[in-house]
């Protein structure tokens, strides 16, 4: 059984907005003075993905968000984690939602590791 990343980003309070790039609904989320967003878009492979993206600037470093989600995952669980992967390396601790602190021990949910389980 699958789920659709965009009920998890849902799920996680990301706001649906109209992305003048996206034919589809765009989600975004505010970490305090940070923001990000997940439009869909075609990837280098031509195939239909979230695109997450924002800037992270902290007074002492700035970073750039930038991955690649799948339409669908396995689970919820496994949305989460993906979304913590690419996320908690670049939000300050004092800005972490629980749900990004959550995801981050969600480790074993994240596709690459259920494949390494599996063999």
């Amino acid at each position: 059984m699958t789920t659709f990343m965009r009920e998890v980003l849902e799920d996680l309070g990301f706001h649906k907005f109209d992305h003048p790039l996206s034919a589809q609904p765009a989600y975004a989320y505010s970490f305090g003075p940070y923001g990000i967003e997940a439009m869909v878009q075609v990837n280098r492979w031509f195939r239909p993905c979230f695109m997450l993206s924002g800037t992270v600037n902290t007074g002492r470093t700035t970073g750039m968000i930038e991955a690649e989600l799948p339409l669908e995952v396995e689970s919820i669980e496994q949305g989460v984690a993906l979304l913590s992967y690419y996320l908690a390396g670049h939000i300050p601790e004092q800005n972490k939602p629980a749900w990004l602190r959550i995801g981050e021990r969600m480790t074993s949910h994240l596709p690459w590791q259920k494949a390494i389980e599996r063999a």
